[in-house]
């Protein structure tokens, strides 16, 4: 897709997959996709709490990756949760995860732990 025009020339991915890559070009958005990896849900204050971002930084991110497609809000929980709004990997997100692990080796932390 060009930018500026809008039309697909023939030289660039789907919409869907340029959202998918831009949303990966951040560490925040990666440490957000870490987290819903390994909790496999999470509602948005635990996701404040594991990522340390302010309010307005996690919301940015947070749409960033849901226009990437690569996670989902939804509501739910049970009635004995305080929370009724959760966060989570999407089919693609989990692949787009899988198969980067499987391309490049396990995904590590930055401090070097495999993920």
């Amino acid at each position: 897709m060009n930018r500026c025009t809008g039309r697909n020339d023939g030289y660039d991915f789907p919409a869907v997959i340029v959202r998918a890559i831009e949303a990966l070009g951040d560490r925040s958005r990666r440490k957000i996709l870490f987290v819903l990896e390994s909790r496999g849900e999470a509602a948005y204050s635990e996701l404040q709490t594991a990522t340390s971002l302010k309010k307005g930084t996690l919301n940015h991110h947070l749409e960033k990756l849901m226009a990437g497609a690569l996670i989902r809000n939804f509501r739910g929980g049970s009635p004995a949760s305080q929370y009724s709004s959760f966060y989570e990997l999407t089919t693609i997100g989990h692949e787009l995860l899988e198969n980067i692990s499987k391309s490049f080796g396990p995904i590590k932390s930055s401090s070097g732990r495999a993920c």
